[in-house]
C-alpha cells in the first residue's frame, strides 16, 4: 500500500506548488539513472564517441538545420547507451552556454517506471521543473486536487500538452531532448510518442519561440521506429564501420592497459592479445568487455588458450559463460526466473521461487548469490534486485544459440513459462486455503505478491504448451472456485481499482488479460459440451459487463474479434448503459474502435448521461477517434454549437477541420452532463428525504443508492479533476439540505442512518469514485456538523465527527488521502473568510467543528488520520501567528474549547477531558515555539472564560479534572522546552482556579505532585501556588 499523502503546507504557496507538482511527476530521476548506468557500464574510454561530434548529420542537427530530430540506431552491444551518456555530457556545456535547457531520459524495459511514453514525459517534465521551478505556475492547475493530478500523470496526451505549455512559457531559446533506449518501450506507447513528435515537427503552423531539438537512440526495431522515423535524418551505427571500429580500438587499448597493470606480460604478448581482440570484436563493445573481463587474473597459458577459443559474437560469449558453470542444474531454475519474470525479482523472491533452503549457517539468500556468482558477468545484483547484464542475454536464452550440448538445459520457451505458471498457481492455491483468508504461513512468503499479480502473464506465454487435462483440473480453474474468488479480490485490491471486484467467469478473465489462446480453448470446450457460444460470450458480471466489454476496456483487439465471431452481443450494455464501443473510445483504443465500427456497433448508443461514443471521444480529446467516428457517420446535430457559430461543420467540410471544431466543445458538453446529473441527484435526494419517514422504504432506497453509486460518479470525478470548486459546492448543497433538515428536527437515528449509508456507499465504490465522493462527503459532513454546532446539538456534532473519522480511515486505507484533504481545504477557505470578515460567532463554531473532528479521529486511534489532522490544524493556526488576526483567532479557539469543557464539566466526563487535552498537547507538539505557547495557552484561557461565567458550576473541572489530567500528560512528555511550556500552562490553570476559590483538595494535590515528580523543584513551586 502506498504511503498516505501528506497535506501540503499552507504557509508557502509557491514552494508547495512546485514541490507538489514535482512529487506528483516523480518516478525516477534521469540524472540518477544516468549515474547508475555509468556505475553499471563503466566510464567512457577517453577518445571514444568523439567521432559523433564531427559527423555531418549531427553537426547539421546541432546547428538547427531542419528537421530538428536525429535518430541514431544500432544493434545490441554497439555502445548506444555509452554514446547517449556522452551526448548528454557534451551537450550540457553547449546548451548551457546558449542559455538553453537540456533534458534526457534512459528507458529500460525491465523497469515499469522507465518503459513507456508516460514515464518518459514525466521524467522530462520533472527534470525541467527541477531546473526551472518558476515554470510550475503555468501548469499548476493540472495538479489541483487528487483526481486532476491522477489524470494528469497517467495521460500521455495531457503530459505532452504540459510539455508544449512549458515550451510556450520558457524564456530559453532552445530545449534539447536526448532519449535513449526507445526500443525498450512498450510498443503501443512508443507509437504514441513517435506520433506526437512526428506531428509536431511536421506541423506547418507557427511553433513556440523556443526551438525544440530531439535526439533518439535505439535499436532499429521494433517496427514503429522504422515506419515513424524513416523521414528524419539518421545515423546507423551498424553502417558506421570506420568510426565504431576506431572507438572499439580505443576501448580495447584501455582494456589491454588494465590487463598489463595486473599481469607481467611482454609487449609482444600484449600486442597478440590486442590483435586477436581487434580481429574478432566486429564493432561490439559488449563482446570486448566480456572477453577482457575473462582474461583478468589469468596467466599467459590460460590467456593464450582463451584467445584460441574466442567466441565469435555475444551469443558465443554467453555460451562460454554457461559452459564454465560447474553445477548447472542448480542454476537452471534461478535463471529461468531471472530471464522470464515479468519484472526484475529480488534475491528473496528468487530464493523462494527456486526452492533454495538454508544450509547450516548459510541463508537461502546467501546461497542464491553464491550460485549467481558462478555464471560470471551474465547476471548483476543491484542492491537486492537481480538483473541480466544486457537485454541481448534475455534474447539468447530463448534462441537457437543455446541448443548445444552441455548448456541446452538452459533453453527457455513456452514450456518454461508453464513451469513458472504452475509454481505461481501452486503458491496461490496453497495460500488461499479457506474462503476470505490467506494462510498465516503465506503472509511471510515473499513470492506470493509476484505470483498473484503475474501468473496470468506466464499463463498467456505458456498457452502453446498447456496440458488442458492437467492444468484445468485444478481447483483454481473450476467453474465455481473459492480460491479463485479470493485471489481475484486480492488482485483487484492490489491494482487499486477499489470496491468489490466484478464476478468474473473464466471467459471474463481470459478477455480481461488478453489471453487469446485460453479464450479459444474455453469456447471450444463449450462447444464440445453442447453449450451455445452465446451463453458464454453474453454472460454478464455484477457490473453488467460481458467478456467483450472487458476485452474492449483493456484494448485486446484479437480477443474482441474472437468474441464477436462467437456470437458476442456487440451492443450489450452494462449497468451504466455503456457499450463496448463507448468504453473502447474512452480508453482511446483506436484499433478496437475501428473493429467495432466495422462490425456495425451502434454508433449513436447513449449511456446513462446521454453520452454517445462521439461525445466520449470529444471528452477524451482524441482527435483520431473523433475523425474515425465521423468517417463512420457519427451524428453531430444533437451537439451544442460553439459561441458565435451558426452551425457545426458538416460532411462536406474537411475531416480535420470538423474534428478540430468538435474538440472545442468539451466545456459545453461537460456543463450539460453536470446539469443532467444534478437533476438526477436532486430527484434521488427528494425520494430519500421522504423515505426517512417510512423505514421499510428507506431500506429499499438505501440499497438502491448504494447500488447506483458504484461506477456512476463520472461527472463528479470530472468536477474534482477540473478543480470546479463552485460546482462541487453547489452539488454538495443538495446533500447538505437533507442533513440540515435532520439537524433541525434533532433526529439522531435518522442522521445516523444517513451517515451510515454514506459510509457503506464509500466502502463499495471504485477508487476513482471514492476519490470524487470523498470531496463531496467532507463538504456535506462539515456543513451538517457546522449546522449542529450552531444549533448547539452536541449529538449531531458527534455523529458527524464519527462519520468524518470513518471517511479519513477509509481514505488512507485506500490511498485517497489527497481527496480528503481537498474537501478539508474547502472548509478552511470558509474559515479564512469568517476570520477576515470578523464574523466571530461563525469562527468559533467552525473551530468547534475542527476540534471535534480531531477528537473523533483521536478516538479512532488510526495513526495516519490522526497525524494528518494534527498537521492540518497546526499549519492552519501557525499561518496566522505574527499577523493581525492572530489574537482574534486564538481567542475564538479558546472560546470554542471553553464550550467543549463546559459540556465535559456538566457530566464530569474524565475520558472526554483526557481526549480534549491530549488533542491540544499533540497539536502543540507539532508546532514551533510561538505556536506551542499559543496552543498551550488555550486550556488556561478557557478556564478563565468558564470561571468568569459561573465558577461554582466548574468546581470539579478546574479543581480536579484539569490538574490531574494535565499532570498525567506532562509526565509523559520528554524533558525539554515543550514540557516546560506545558507545565507553565498547568500553573496558570491552578492560579486561575485559586483566584476564583476553586482550590485543589489534598488528594488531588498529592496526585498532581506524584505525576510531576520528574520535574525538578515541582513540590516547592506547587506548594507556593496552592498555599492560601
Amino acid at each position: 500500500m502506498p504511503p498516505a499523502p501528506k497535506p501540503p503546507p499552507l504557509a508557502s504557496v509557491t514552494d508547495s506548488t512546485v514541490a507538489g507538482v514535482l512529487d506528483a511527476l516523480l518516478l525516477t530521476r534521469p540524472e540518477v539513472d544516468r549515474s547508475s548506468l555509468i556505475a553499471l557500464k563503466g566510464r567512457r574510454v577517453t577518445g571514444t564517441c568523439e567521432w559523433l561530434l564531427r559527423h555531418d548529420r549531427y553537426r547539421e542537427w546541432l546547428k538547427g538545420i531542419d528537421p530538428p530530430l536525429l535518430w541514431i540506431s544500432g544493434g545490441p552491444g554497439k555502445g548506444k547507451t555509452i554514446l547517449s551518456i556522452y551526448i548528454t555530457e557534451e551537450l550540457e556545456s553547449v546548451v548551457d552556454a546558449a542559455q538553453g535547457v537540456l533534458l534526457y531520459y534512459f528507458c529500460s524495459n525491465r523497469d515499469k517506471n522507465r518503459n513507456s511514453a508516460v514515464t518518459i514525459m514525466r521524467g522530462l517534465l520533472h527534470q525541467w521543473l527541477s531546473l526551472h521551478p518558476n515554470l510550475a505556475q503555468h501548469i499548476q492547475n493540472f495538479f489541483d486536487g487528487s483526481e486532476t493530478t491522477k489524470y494528469t500523470i497517467s495521460s500521455f496526451i495531457c503530459l505532452w500538452k504540459l510539455f508544449l505549455n512549458l515550451l510556450n512559457h520558457t524564456n530559453a531559446p532552445q530545449v534539447v531532448c536526448v532519449l535513449d533506449g526507445l526500443d525498450e518501450c512498450e510498443e503501443e506507447s512508443l507509437k504514441q510518442l513517435l506520433d506526437v513528435l512526428g506531428e509536431y515537427f511536421s506541423d506547418s503552423e507557427a511553433k513556440p519561440k523556443t526551438y525544440l531539438k530531439v535526439i533518439l537512440l535505439s535499436r532499429p526495431q521494433p517496427g514503429p521506429l522504422e515506419s515513424k522515423l524513416h523521414r528524419f535524418p539518421r545515423i546507423k551505427l551498424d553502417d558506421s564501420d570506420v568510426e565504431i571500429q576506431k572507438d572499439v580500438e580505443k576501448y580495447i587499448s584501455a582494456k589491454i592497459a588494465e590487463l598489463a597493470a595486473e599481469n607481467i606480460l611482454s609487449e609482444d604478448k600484449l600486442l597478440q592479445v590486442r590483435q586477436t581482440l581487434m580481429a574478432s570484436a566486429e564493432g561490439t563493445f559488449l563482446w570486448v568487455g566480456f572477453v577482457a573481463d575473462e582474461l583478468k587474473g589469468k596467466n599467459w597459458l590460460q590467456i593464450n588458450d582463451i584467445l584460441h577459443r574466442l567466441p565469435k559474437d555475444l551469443g558465443g560469449v554467453y555460451q562460454r559463460l554457461l559452459q564454465q558453470v560447474e553445477d548447472k542444474e542448480k542454476l537452471v531454475p534461478i535463471l529461468q526466473w531471472v530471464v522470464l519474470a515479468a519484472r526484475p525479482m529480488t534475491v528473496d523472491e528468487l530464493a523462494v521461487a527456486a526452492e533454495i533452503k538454508a544450509f547450516h549457517a548459510l541463508t537461502p539468500a546467501e546461497i542464491l548469490k553464491d550460485r549467481l556468482a558462478s555464471c560470471g558477468l551474465l547476471v548483476k545484483v543491484d542492491g537486492d534486485v537481480v538483473n541480466l547484464v544486457h537485454e541481448s542475454a534475455r534474447e539468447f536464452f530463448q534462441s537457437d544459440q543455446i541448443n548445444i550440448d552441455g548448456i541446452n538445459i538452459f533453453r527457455m520457451n513456452h514450456k518454461t513459462h508453464r513451469s513458472l505458471m504452475r509454481t505461481c498457481l501452486g503458491l496461490i492455491e496453497g495460500s488461499y486455503k479457506s474462503p476470505g483468508s490467506i494462510s498465516n504461513a503465506s503472509l511471510d512468503n515473499s513470492l506470493l505478491t509476484y505470483a498473484s499479480l503475474y501468473w496470468p502473464e506466464h499463463f498467456r506465454q505458456a498457452m502453446d504448451s498447456v496440458e488442458a487435462q492437467f492444468e484445468f483440473s485444478s481447483q483454481f480453474f473450476r467453474a465455481e472456485s473459492p480460491v479463485r474468488d479470493d485471489w481475484w479480490k486480492f488482485y483487484w485490491d492490489r491494482e487499486q481499482y477499489g470496491g468489490a471486484p466484478p464476478s468474473f467467469t473464466l471467459l471474463h478473465l481470459a478477455a480481461y488479460f488478453g489471453n487469446l489462446a485460453w479464450a479459444k480453448m474455453l469456447l471450444k470446450n463449450s462447444a464440445a459440451a453442447g453449450i451455445p457460444f452465446r451463453r458464454h460470450t453474453s454472460r454478464k458480471d455484477t457490473y453488467g459487463r460481458t467478456p467483450l466489454f472487458w476485452a474492449a476496456t483493456r484494448g485486446h483487439r484479437d480477443v474482441v474479434e474472437l468474441l464477436l465471431e462467437h456470437g458476442a452481443k456487440i451492443n450489450s450494455k452494462d449497468r451504466d448503459k455503456l457499450t463496448a464501443l463507448h468504453i473502447a473510445v474512452t480508453g482511446e483504443h483506436k484499433d478496437v474502435v475501428s473493429l467495432l465500427l466495422d462490425r456495425s456497433a451502434r454508433i449513436e448508443a447513449k449511456g446513462s448521461y446521454g453520452d454517445t461514443p462521439l461525445i466520449r471521444a470529444i471528452q477524451a480529446n482524441s482527435k483520431d477517434i473523433v475523425k474515425l467516428l465521423l468517417e463512420h457517420g457519427a451524428r453531430v446535430d444533437a451537439l451544442p454549437t460553439p459561441p458565435g457559430i451558426a452551425a457545426l461543420k458538416g460532411p462536406m467540410d474537411p475531416l480535420e477541420e470538423r474534428a478540430k471544431q468538435l474538440l472545442e466543445l468539451q466545456e459545453q458538453l461537460f456543463t450539460a452532463r453536470y446539469e443532467n446529473q444534478s437533476r438526477l441527484v436532486d430527484l434521488t435526494l427528494k425520494i430519500l428525504t421522504v423515505s426517512l419517514r417510512y423505514k421499510p422504504i428507506f431500506k429499499l432506497v438505501a440499497l438502491y443508492v448504494r447500488h447506483w453509486s458504484v461506477g456512476r460518479w463520472e461527472v463528479l470525478q470530472d468536477l474534482v479533476k477540473n478543480n470546479e470548486s463552485a460546482r462541487l459546492r453547489k452539488w454538495a448543497q443538495s446533500f447538505s439540505g437533507v442533513g440540515d433538515q435532520l439537524v433541525e428536527a434533532r433526529n439522531p437515528r435518522d442522521l445516523e442512518a444517513m451517515t451510515g449509508l454514506s459510509v457503506r456507499v464509500f466502502e463499495v465504490v471504485s477508487t476513482a469514485d471514492l476519490e470524487a465522493l470523498l470531496v463531496i462527503g467532507v463538504l456535506v459532513g462539515s456543513s451538517v456538523m457546522l449546522a449542529s454546532a450552531k444549533s448547539r446539538w452536541r449529538e449531531g456534532v458527534e455523529i458527524s465527527g464519527r462519520t468524518f473519522s470513518q471517511f479519513a480511515s477509509l481514505a488512507y486505507h485506500r490511498g485517497t488521502g489527497e481527496s480528503l484533504d481537498y474537501g478539508v481545504r474547502q472548509f478552511l477557505i470558509d474559515l479564512d473568510a469568517s476570520i477576515r470578515t470578523g464574523n466571530r460567532a461563525d469562527t468559533v463554531d467552525r473551530v468547534v467543528v475542527m476540534f471535534r473532528t480531531h477528537l473523533a479521529i483521536l478516538a479512532s486511534k488510526d495513526p495516519r488520520p490522526i497525524e494528518y489532522m494534527s498537521t492540518v490544524i497546526t499549519e492552519y493556526f501557525e499561518r496566522y501567528i505574527g499577523g493581525s488576526y492572530e489574537e482574534q483567532l486564538f481567542s475564538d479557539a479558546s472560546e470554542a474549547c471553553a464550550n467543549e469543557l463546559a459540556a465535559i464539566s456538566k457530566c464530569q466526563d474524565s475520558r472526554r477531558l483526557f481526549l480534549v487535552l491530549s488533542a491540544i498537547f499533540q497539536i502543540a507538539q507539532h508546532s514551533r515555539e510561538k505556536g506551542q505557547d499559543r496552543f498551550l495557552n488555550i486550556p488556561p484561557a478557557s478556564c478563565l472564560i468558564l470561571c468568569q461565567d459561573d465558577p461554582d458550576s466548574h468546581r470539579w473541572l478546574i479543581g480536579e479534572g484539569i490538574p490531574e489530567t494535565m499532570s498525567v500528560l506532562i509526565s509523559r512528555q520528554q524533558q525539554g522546552p515543550a514540557r516546560k511550556r506545558a507545565f507553565k500552562a498547568l500553573v496558570e490553570c491552578l492560579i486561575i482556579g485559586k483566584q476564583f476559590g476553586l482550590s485543589l483538595s489534598m488528594g488531588v494535590r498529592e496526585t498532581v505532585k506524584r505525576n510531576l515528580e520528574p520535574i525538578d523543584g515541582v513540590d516547592g513551586m506547587l506548594d507556593q501556588i496552592l498555599s492560601t
